[in-house]
C-alpha cells in the first residue's frame, strides 16, 4: 500500500481552527486584509489653502486644471513652448511661470522666461519629476505658465462699425453648446487662421480655458477675442445697431456664399451638431443661412461648419469689391 506523506502540523492546526469560533476567524482574516489594503494605500494629498492664490506657482498650476479654480481666480494654465510664446507675443498678463530647466531647452522660451522674470513675474524652477506630476502632455515640455484670462465686453457689439479685424469689420462666431472640446479648439484655431474677431460663448456651458480646449487650440486661445454673454444680452446689444446676427441652419433661406460677410460687423451662431439652433437662438438671428449638403447626412461637425463660415468670410474680404457672389462651395476650400 502506497504511503501518504502529511504535514505533521496539519492535524494540530485543523484542531485549533475547529476550536476557534467562525466569527473570530473571519474577523481576524478581514483585519489582516484591511491592514494589507491600508499598507498599500497611496499617500493622501495634502489639503490646499482656501484661497488658490496662496498656493505656490506649481501647486496653483495644478489646481487650475479644475474649472472652479479658473473661474474663481480668472487665471488659466498653459503648457508647452508654443503656448508660452504665443501668450508672450500676444502681450498677455502673466501671473507666474513654472519650468523644469533640465527638460526645457528651447532658446526662445528661455529668453521669454528671462524677460518675464526681469519684469517681476514669479518664476519657480522645479525638478523634471515635479513638473511631470502636474503635466497633462504626453511628453512634458518642462515649461508652463499661469496667464490672466481676458474677456471682451458684449457692449463692443453695439459700437459703431469699423475694421476690428484685418480686411473688414469684425466677424464673431457664437455658440452655446458643443459636443467636444476638440471642436471648440478647432474653431479657435480657425478664428485665428482667418483673422476673425473671436468667439462668443452663449451662457455658462462652454469653457474655452479647459485644458483639452487650450491644447487643441494650439495656442490660438491666446490670440483671439473671447466674449461671454446671454441670449437676452446679445439681443439687446445687437438690436438696431450695426452688428448683424446670422444663424447657420439647415432651414436657412439662403446659401452661405450668397450672404454678404464682408461689409458689416457680423455674429454667426453655430448650433448643436445633432439638434441645430435652439428656438431662442433662431429668434436672435436677422437671417438664417445654410451650408448646402448633397449627401445622405443632414448635418456636419460644428468645427467644420464654423470653418466654412470663417473661410467664406475671408474669401469675400479678399475680393476687390464686396459684392455678393455665387458659385460652388469648393471656392472656399
Amino acid at each position: 500500500m502506497e504511503e501518504t506523506h502529511r504535514d505533521p502540523g496539519l492535524d494540530g492546526r485543523r484542531a485549533a481552527m475547529a476550536r476557534t469560533p467562525y466569527r473570530t476567524r473571519h474577523a481576524t482574516h478581514e483585519g489582516a486584509t484591511c491592514m494589507k489594503k491600508r499598507h498599500r494605500r497611496p499617500p493622501q494629498p495634502t489639503s490646499r489653502p482656501a484661497d488658490p492664490l496662496a498656493l505656490s506657482p506649481l501647486a496653483l498650476f495644478d489646481a487650475l486644471r479644475e474649472r472652479a479654480a479658473r473661474d474663481a481666480t480668472g487665471l488659466v494654465p498653459v503648457e508647452g513652448v508654443r503656448q508660452l510664446l504665443t501668450a508672450y507675443q500676444a502681450g498677455k498678463t502673466f501671473h507666474a511661470i513654472v519650468h523644469a530647466p533640465i527638460l526645457q531647452r528651447n532658446g526662445d522660451a528661455r529668453r521669454a522666461i528671462k524677460a518675464l522674470r526681469a519684469a517681476g513675474v514669479p518664476v519657480q524652477a522645479v525638478s523634471p519629476e515635479a513638473f511631470r506630476r502636474v503635466s497633462t502632455a504626453r511628453h512634458a515640455s518642462g515649461v508652463g505658465a499661469i496667464v490672466r484670462q481676458k474677456w471682451t465686453s458684449p457692449e463692443r457689439l453695439s459700437g459703431s462699425p469699423g475694421p476690428g479685424s484685418p480686411g473688414g469689420p469684425e466677424l464673431w462666431i457664437g455658440a452655446r453648446h458643443l459636443r467636444s472640446d476638440g471642436n471648440l479648439g478647432t474653431i479657435l484655431r480657425t478664428i485665428d487662421a482667418t483673422r476673425a474677431a473671436g468667439l462668443i460663448c452663449l451662457g455658462a456651458t462652454l469653457d474655452p480655458f479647459a485644458p483639452d480646449v487650450v491644447r487643441a487650440s494650439m495656442g490660438a486661445i491666446m490670440s483671439v477675442g473671447l466674449m461671454r454673454t446671454t441670449h437676452s444680452e446679445l439681443g439687446r446689444v445687437t438690436r438696431g445697431g450695426p452688428t448683424r446676427v446670422l444663424g447657420a441652419s439647415a432651414h436657412g433661406e439662403r446659401a452661405l456664399w450668397e450672404c454678404d460677410l464682408s461689409t458689416r460687423p457680423t455674429v454667426v451662431l453655430i448650433g448643436h451638431e445633432r439638434h441645430g439652433l435652439t428656438e431662442e437662438e433662431a429668434e436672435l438671428c436677422d437671417e438664417l443661412v445654410t451650408i448646402p449638403m448633397q449627401g445622405a447626412v443632414s448635418s456636419i461637425n460644428a468645427g467644420v461648419a464654423a470653418s466654412l463660415v470663417l473661410y467664406e468670410a475671408m474669401r469675400q474680404r479678399a475680393q476687390p469689391s464686396p459684392a455678393t457672389v455665387s458659385g460652388p462651395m469648393t471656392s472656399i476650400m
